[in-house]
């Protein structure tokens, strides 16, 4: 009879650190986000401020700035709709790293954090919605 009490502790114990996971999740994807968002901003607008060399002169530049301005947006799309703004985002990464071709592939790993965080906190979402609770 002691054990019945102790297990529904247990269960709600388990409940609550998932609980406290899934928001610690997604504020950590949304402030990547933000931060990763925030930043691109400011250097896209120093840069057309204040220019520090011409206007993209090729297709692969102008695609470039695109392909990283659309991943910003998914970013932040990402925060209503996590799985489609994730997808958005790191596809256009995706795209942006095969059309330019970088030495430096950390940059690209921070870009895609944000993204990686929101398609995990998609994923453990709906895995607690799928998953019965035991009573």
């Amino acid at each position: 009879m002691t054990i019945l009490p102790i297990s529904r502790y247990h269960d709600r114990q388990k409940k609550t650190c998932v609980f406290v996971f899934t928001v610690v999740l997604r504020w950590l994807a949304r402030l990547s986000g933000v931060v990763i968002a925030g930043g691109y901003t400011l250097l896209l607008a120093g840069e057309i401020l204040h220019p520090h060399s011409g206007p993209p002169s090729t297709l692969f530049e102008w695609g470039g700035l695109v392909l990283l301005t659309v991943t910003c947006i998914g970013m932040l799309i990402a925060w209503r709709w996590e799985l489609p703004g994730a997808i958005l985002s790191l596809a256009c990464l995706l795209a942006f790293t095969l059309l330019v071709r970088m030495n430096r592939h950390t940059v690209i790993v921070v870009l895609a954090i944000p993204g990686i965080l929101f398609t995990a906190d998609w994923l453990l979402r709906r895995l607690q919605t799928l998953r019965p609770v035991a009573r």
